[in-house]
Protein backbone atom coordinates (compact mmCIF):
# COMPACT_ATOMS: atom_id res chain seq x y z
CA UNK A 1 0.00 0.00 0.00
CA UNK A 2 1.43 3.39 -0.93
CA UNK A 3 1.42 6.42 1.37
CA UNK A 4 -1.49 8.21 -0.32
CA UNK A 5 -3.70 5.12 -0.24
CA UNK A 6 -2.83 4.61 3.43
CA UNK A 7 -3.69 8.21 4.34
CA UNK A 8 -7.01 7.87 2.51
CA UNK A 9 -7.67 4.63 4.40
CA UNK A 10 -6.96 6.38 7.70
CA UNK A 11 -9.39 9.18 6.80
CA UNK A 12 -12.08 6.66 5.86
CA UNK A 13 -11.49 4.71 9.08
CA UNK A 14 -11.84 7.87 11.15
CA UNK A 15 -15.18 8.69 9.53
CA UNK A 16 -16.43 5.12 10.10
CA UNK A 17 -15.29 5.25 13.75
CA UNK A 18 -17.09 8.54 14.39
CA UNK A 19 -20.29 7.13 12.90
CA UNK A 20 -19.96 3.92 14.92
CA UNK A 21 -19.36 5.86 18.12
CA UNK A 22 -22.41 8.03 17.47
CA UNK A 23 -24.56 4.95 16.85
CA UNK A 24 -23.38 2.92 19.84
CA UNK A 25 -22.86 5.65 22.42
CA UNK A 26 -26.54 6.55 22.55
CA UNK A 27 -27.09 3.53 24.80
CA UNK A 28 -24.03 4.02 27.02
CA UNK A 29 -23.23 7.71 27.33
CA UNK A 30 -25.45 10.44 28.70
CA UNK A 31 -28.09 10.92 26.01
CA UNK A 32 -27.68 14.67 26.01
CA UNK A 33 -24.01 14.21 25.08
CA UNK A 34 -22.77 15.67 28.36
CA UNK A 35 -20.61 12.65 29.27
CA UNK A 36 -19.41 10.10 26.72
CA UNK A 37 -17.53 8.31 29.52
CA UNK A 38 -20.59 7.79 31.74
CA UNK A 39 -20.82 4.03 31.23
CA UNK A 40 -17.22 3.45 32.27
CA UNK A 41 -17.71 5.63 35.33
CA UNK A 42 -20.88 3.76 36.36
CA UNK A 43 -19.32 0.33 35.88
CA UNK A 44 -16.16 1.40 37.71
CA UNK A 45 -18.15 2.63 40.69
CA UNK A 46 -20.23 -0.55 40.85
CA UNK A 47 -17.18 -2.82 40.66
CA UNK A 48 -14.74 -0.74 42.71
CA UNK A 49 -12.32 -0.25 39.84
CA UNK A 50 -11.20 2.76 37.81
CA UNK A 51 -13.02 3.87 34.65
CA UNK A 52 -9.81 3.09 32.76
CA UNK A 53 -9.94 -0.50 34.01
CA UNK A 54 -13.56 -0.82 32.94
CA UNK A 55 -12.64 0.46 29.48
CA UNK A 56 -9.71 -1.98 29.32
CA UNK A 57 -12.03 -4.91 30.01
CA UNK A 58 -14.38 -3.85 27.22
CA UNK A 59 -11.52 -3.25 24.79
CA UNK A 60 -9.77 -6.50 25.63
CA UNK A 61 -12.36 -8.68 23.86
CA UNK A 62 -11.64 -6.82 20.63
CA UNK A 63 -7.90 -7.14 21.16
CA UNK A 64 -8.32 -10.90 21.70
CA UNK A 65 -10.12 -11.15 18.36
CA UNK A 66 -7.40 -9.06 16.68
CA UNK A 67 -4.76 -11.39 18.11
CA UNK A 68 -6.73 -14.41 16.86
CA UNK A 69 -6.78 -12.84 13.41
CA UNK A 70 -3.02 -12.29 13.55
CA UNK A 71 -2.47 -15.91 14.60
CA UNK A 72 -5.03 -17.73 12.43
CA UNK A 73 -5.69 -15.31 9.56
CA UNK A 74 -9.41 -14.96 10.25
CA UNK A 75 -12.06 -14.43 12.94
CA UNK A 76 -15.39 -16.17 13.00
CA UNK A 77 -17.85 -13.98 14.89
CA UNK A 78 -17.39 -10.55 13.31
CA UNK A 79 -15.22 -9.14 10.53
CA UNK A 80 -11.74 -8.04 11.59
CA UNK A 81 -12.46 -4.54 10.26
CA UNK A 82 -15.21 -4.14 12.86
CA UNK A 83 -12.91 -5.33 15.64
CA UNK A 84 -10.21 -2.87 14.58
CA UNK A 85 -12.80 -0.08 14.43
CA UNK A 86 -14.09 -0.89 17.92
CA UNK A 87 -10.57 -1.11 19.36
CA UNK A 88 -9.68 2.29 17.90
CA UNK A 89 -12.84 3.83 19.34
CA UNK A 90 -11.92 2.45 22.78
CA UNK A 91 -8.43 3.92 22.41
CA UNK A 92 -9.98 7.29 21.56
CA UNK A 93 -12.20 7.03 24.65
CA UNK A 94 -9.12 6.23 26.73
CA UNK A 95 -7.47 9.32 25.28
CA UNK A 96 -10.54 11.26 26.37
CA UNK A 97 -10.05 9.96 29.91
CA UNK A 98 -6.40 11.02 29.84
CA UNK A 99 -7.31 14.50 28.64
CA UNK A 100 -10.08 14.79 31.25
CA UNK A 101 -7.64 13.85 34.04
CA UNK A 102 -5.09 16.39 32.80
CA UNK A 103 -7.79 19.08 32.78
CA UNK A 104 -8.85 18.19 36.34
CA UNK A 105 -5.25 18.35 37.55
CA UNK A 106 -4.80 21.72 35.88
CA UNK A 107 -7.94 23.09 37.56
CA UNK A 108 -6.72 21.92 40.96
CA UNK A 109 -3.37 23.65 40.41
CA UNK A 110 -5.09 26.88 39.40
CA UNK A 111 -7.51 26.75 42.32
CA UNK A 112 -4.68 26.18 44.76
CA UNK A 113 -2.64 29.02 43.30
CA UNK A 114 -5.58 31.40 43.48
CA UNK A 115 -6.71 30.13 46.89
CA UNK A 116 -3.16 29.88 48.22
CA UNK A 117 -2.15 27.71 51.10
CA UNK A 118 -1.75 24.05 50.21
CA UNK A 119 1.36 22.81 48.48
CA UNK A 120 -0.18 19.42 47.56
CA UNK A 121 -3.63 18.43 46.38
CA UNK A 122 -5.30 15.06 45.98
CA UNK A 123 -6.84 14.35 42.58
CA UNK A 124 -8.27 10.87 42.40
CA UNK A 125 -5.46 8.61 43.51
CA UNK A 126 -2.74 10.97 42.28
CA UNK A 127 -0.96 13.54 44.39
CA UNK A 128 -0.45 16.71 42.43
CA UNK A 129 2.44 19.01 43.26
CA UNK A 130 1.25 22.60 43.21
CA UNK A 131 3.60 25.29 41.92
Amino acid sequence: MNKLDFLQLMDAMHEEEKAEHQRKSADYAERDGSNVLANFERVAERLGITPEMALAVYAHKHWDAIMAYCKYGDVTSEGIEGRIKDARVYLALLRGMVEQEKEMQSRVRIENCVGGGNTHSEVGSNTVENP
